[in-house]
């Protein structure tokens, strides 16, 4: 009768499982057919990098559904992994004015077609008298922070050819920085370089189903903000952070008061 008994109980929690399973199944199904648009996960178009530790997959493509028409976007990446269908190669750097963008997925904009990129726009006016006079390049990759972004401008084999560095700051990336530890200081006040290390296998799991991509982000969001309104000499990076996110809530995100107004904090 005790074995039998086992046996119902292996068998019964064998079908909780299972049918647990099933139903995320379903529920990751439904996500990707009837909501689309409610989160990317990564994983999907990226690869792992050593140095920035997930990059876009050179010479590849794919679609991008857009927000609010529902029209499929193709998405276009060059070999060196940039949302840009032309190439850079070095002879065509070394006879121009470069100018370099580098942001996360407000610069990268996967979700609009890469002709109405703001990168686009200013390369074809920038050459509209002067045919090939200047290259307006895009690094952008949504989900960056400024150790990734400096660790590509570190890593670009092309970058003394670069004339114009631009970063585009958003309020998320100070969050991403203590997150992605990629850079660090050292006793002196320099700057170091750490060790990137790739993520665990779980969170790669997670991080690529749509039913725990967001919550993921929202839980790694709030260890960040707990671990920079604690630590010392960080901890008035949070503050920085809120009220640049303030100010940017008010309109005036691009006037350069916003971060003017963060570095107030310190």
């Amino acid at each position: 009768m005790a074995m039998i008994g086992s046996r119902r109980v292996l068998a019964l929690s064998a079908l909780a499982l299972l049918s647990l399973l099933a139903a995320i199944a379903i529920w990751e199904a439904a996500l990707r057919v009837f909501f689309p648009n409610t989160g990317v996960a990564y994983g999907h178009h990226y690869h792992a990098d050593a140095s920035r530790l997930w990059a876009r997959k050179p010479n590849s493509w794919h679609t991008e559904t857009h927000p609010d028409s529902g029209a499929s976007i193709p998405v276009v990446y060059n070999g060196h992994g940039m949302r840009q269908s032309r190439e850079f190669d070095a002879e065509a750097l070394r006879n121009a004015t470069n100018v370099a963008f580098f942001g996360d997925s407000f610069l990268e904009n996967v979700r609009i077609r890469s002709a109405y990129s703001f990168t686009e726009s200013l390369d074809f006016f920038l050459n509209l008298h002067d045919g090939g006079a200047f290259n307006v390049l895009s690094f952008g990759v949504s989900g960056y922070g400024p150790g990734q972004q400096f660790a590509w401008y570190r890593q670009f084999e092309h970058r003394d050819d670069l004339d114009y560095v631009v970063y585009l700051f958003s309020a998320n990336d100070i969050e991403d920085f203590d997150r992605h530890g990629l850079f660090s200081l050292d006793e002196s006040g320099n700057l170091m370089a750490n060790t990137a290390s790739r993520p665990s296998f779980w969170r790669s799991v997670l991080s690529r189903l749509h039913l725990t991509f967001m919550e993921l982000e929202n839980v790694e969001k709030n260890i960040s903000d707990a671990r920079l309104a604690h630590a010392r000499p960080v901890r008035n990076l949070l503050e920085v952070k809120q009220r640049v996110m303030r100010r940017q809530q008010e309109g005036s995100a691009f006037s350069g008061d916003a971060v003017d107004d963060g570095i107030a904090a310190f």
